[in-house]
């Protein structure tokens, strides 16, 4: 659970990183002049600049929040973060039929490329 914990904060801790840097960069991409801390038309929406500020914040903080949190009960439960291919290991009979008709399937699609190629060859030489 501890971790789980931290990974949440430390997603916490990159919501608000991303979010300044995001801000930074749309500040010098607008040619504002000037450090703008939110989205420039957020403070209308907002009622004020330090309250759009802050919404801001809080979204882009409880974003990273929710995805340290998912990758930290991924990690606590020994979920893969990404598909490494391994249908077989994973699915057993199943994934290994898959990767059969994967197999057939690619290889009947580079035959007829290969058919297509050599016809428009012939073609061209007569």
């Amino acid at each position: 659970m501890r971790k789980v914990c931290f990974y949440s904060l430390v997603g916490i801790t990159v919501g608000i990183s991303a979010n300044q840097i995001l801000n930074l960069a749309l500040s010098y991409a607008l040619h504002l002049g000037y450090y703008a801390p939110c989205f420039v038309t957020l403070p209308e929406i907002a009622g004020g600049e330090l309250q759009a500020a802050l919404l801001q914040t809080a979204v882009m903080a409880g974003m990273g929040g929710v995805i340290g949190l998912l990758a930290g009960v991924g990690k606590k439960l020994k979920m893969p973060l990404a598909w490494k291919g391994n249908v077989q290991h994973e699915h057993g009979v199943l994934g290994s039929r898959l990767d059969q008709s994967v197999s057939a399937t690619s290889l009947s699609l580079c035959t007829r490329a290969n058919s297509l190629d050599l016809n428009r060859h012939r073609i061209r030489s007569q």
